[in-house]
């Protein structure tokens, strides 16, 4: 991510942020319910800059696409060699069992949660994951095991996805929703975004009135993002003709 569009954090997501702070002294599992846009993928960078600005080791889980399938098993995976890279052990079977199909779910399971478990103890761990749940709603006994990973393990644990039936029944110990944003805060960001490009952000006013529904306060989060790409991508000789 750039510097401009790490502009876009700064539209307000306080109730994410003061989660993840409080999380950072007392641990704790959040799920957090995406608005089918950008926004899952803006709070996890939040995230983890909040926990990694606490000093805790700090992995992001991402989505690993449409060429595999994403299950616990993948997110087990993926940590399992994280762990390895970050404490320069190999743990008994754990890298080369990580995606031996030969190994149970259960052994495999175990495994990661103790090589994890020394991580959390100290410096502390902080687990995001958004790998469940990008292409469809994910398996209610995945996220139930990735409920008892994060309570086995220990630490905080923010795992991220689409609002919907399976997630609204996750069992986590808060949940929290990303909200629209006021027109304020968008017209605020694009000011920052034309002003860190160098333009003038005279028209930013006549903009949003323009081309945001004067009787709606609220802007969702995929029609605030379209307007934000906008203004961040087209060359700055262009702005003129948008502004």
């Amino acid at each position: 991510m750039n510097s401009i569009e790490g502009i876009w954090l700064g539209i307000d997501r306080e109730e994410l942020r003061s989660e993840c702070a409080a999380m950072a002294s007392q641990g704790g599992l959040l799920a957090v319910l995406g608005d089918n846009s950008k926004g899952p993928t803006h709070a996890a960078h939040i995230a983890k800059s909040v926990f990694e600005n606490a000093g805790l080791r700090t992995r992001h889980v991402r989505d690993a696409g449409y060429s595999r399938l994403n299950t616990v098993r993948y997110v087990l995976e993926d940590l399992a060699r994280w762990t390895i890279e970050q404490s320069g052990l190999q743990y008994s079977g754990l890298s080369l069992q990580a995606s031996n199909a030969n190994t149970s779910f259960e052994s495999f399971f175990d495994r990661v949660t103790k090589a994890l478990r020394p991580i959390a103890e100290s410096p502390g761990l902080a687990v995001i994951v958004t790998a469940l749940g990008q292409d469809a709603a994910p398996d209610t006994q995945d996220l139930s095991y990735l409920a008892r990973l994060g309570e086995t393990v220990g630490g905080c644990w923010v795992v991220i996805g689409e609002d919907g039936k399976s997630w609204r029944a996750f069992p986590a110990s808060r949940t929290i929703k990303l909200r629209s944003f006021t027109k304020q805060e968008v017209a605020g960001t694009l000011r920052s975004i034309i002003q860190q490009r160098g333009g003038n952000p005279a028209g930013v006013a006549e903009y949003v009135a323009k081309n945001f529904d004067p009787a709606q306060g609220k802007i969702s989060p995929v029609y605030a993002y379209t307007h934000l790409e906008l203004l961040t991508y087209v060359p700055l000789e262009n702005h003129g003709e948008l502004l």
